[in-house]
């Protein structure tokens, strides 16, 4: 999707939120008769609602057409075109959300160290409270994973976050921790923390309420470092054959 049409929708969704002019003159809009009490957003929704619409009407329309009729085949033909468009439609939508909630933590964060965070390749995934463990010392933070990046953050005032640790998913290594005295269900990062340092690799610990959540973020970040790893091998294949060709 198209990163101008994701922000465009960012800035419109804000400036609803936060400027009041804006807010005023939209909701005089509503009352507008000729728009039939709708909203912008449900002008902006309606062509995606028809998608699965269609799909359903050309499903039944399918159906109860017999397979030796001349427009089986076309019918057939459109109910995959539209099913193909649907599925697109939500990959997109996912996809914006992501950006929009990456968009979101960047705005947000004090660090200036942390300069670059936002890259158009980069899309969240999951977020979740965990505690940074050091030795026996904890620290309430929040886990964002990325497709290539681990970030912690901390809340601070005035809704801003403050970085407390990160590491690149290139090479990371991942496993269940149980020789903590004090912490029983901490997991271990080992990794580096930008790709400038690959090769200074350093160790995080993190702790969470149960084993049922370790097991849940140690396979979500399992799964993404490996598509990371496929998605380098893939690039680095393309560069060889690009090579290759000159």
């Amino acid at each position: 999707m198209d990163l101008s049409v994701i922000y465009s929708f960012h800035l419109y969704i804000d400036h609803r939120k936060n400027n009041k002019k804006f807010a005023s003159f939209l909701k005089k809009l509503e009352k507008d008769r000729s728009l039939k009490n709708l909203s912008l957003e449900s002008f902006l929704i309606m062509p995606v609602q028809r998608v699965p619409r269609y799909v359903m009407l050309l499903t039944d329309l399918l159906k109860n057409t017999w397979n030796d009729h001349p427009d089986h085949e076309d019918l057939k033909q459109a109910l995959a075109k539209m099913k193909e468009t649907g599925d697109f439609i939500n990959e997109s939508k996912r996809d914006s959300e992501s950006i929009m909630k990456l968009h979101d933590i960047c705005s947000k964060i004090k660090n200036s160290k942390i300069q670059g965070l936002f890259s158009p390749s980069r899309r969240w995934i999951k977020q979740g409270d965990v505690q940074l463990i050091h030795k026996n010392k904890s620290k309430d933070v929040t886990l964002h994973l990325f497709n290539d990046l681990i970030l912690f953050v901390k809340s601070e005032k005035k809704d801003k976050l403050s970085v407390q640790g990160k590491m690149i998913l290139q090479d990371l290594l991942v496993a269940e921790f149980d020789d903590h005295k004090k912490f029983h269900n901490v997991t271990k990062l080992i990794g580096a923390s930008d790709y400038n340092h690959r090769r200074n690799r350093t160790e995080i610990y993190f702790n969470v309420p149960d084993p049922n959540t370790r097991t849940s973020w140690i396979n979500e970040i399992d799964k993404a470092v490996i598509l990371t790893s496929k998605k380098r091998d893939s690039f680095k294949v393309a560069l060889r054959t690009t090579i290759s060709l000159k």
